[in-house]
């Protein structure tokens, strides 16, 4: 999978996607649950939380963002790709360590 490129764990694949689509709250409810579950490393933690701290409900800030105006491209394209290069970023760092 996607994950195993990247040196995560395919368990960290749920927790991202409900903290992406519905809310850090959830997130990190799903994180905290598979993390007691599976025991995840701690670069596989670090990457969820500085993921999702720098990109979380992407489709609600969206949605409201294009209510009042905005172009949903613009806002959601940067916000992925900063989460993504920054959190990868954190993790090879972590692993030069």
């Amino acid at each position: 999978t996607q994950m195993k490129h990247m040196g995560l764990s395919p368990h960290t694949l749920i927790p991202l996607f409900t903290g992406i689509f519905l809310g850090i709250a959830y997130g990190a409810g799903v994180i905290i649950k598979i993390s007691k579950e599976k025991a995840l490393p701690k670069t596989d933690m670090w990457f969820m939380g500085l993921f999702l701290a720098t990109c979380h409900a992407v489709v609600e800030d969206t949605l409201l963002f294009i209510v009042i105006g905005g172009i949903g491209a613009w806002i959601i394209i940067p916000r992925l790709l900063i989460a993504f290069f920054l959190s990868i970023g954190v993790i090879l760092m972590m692993k030069k360590r």
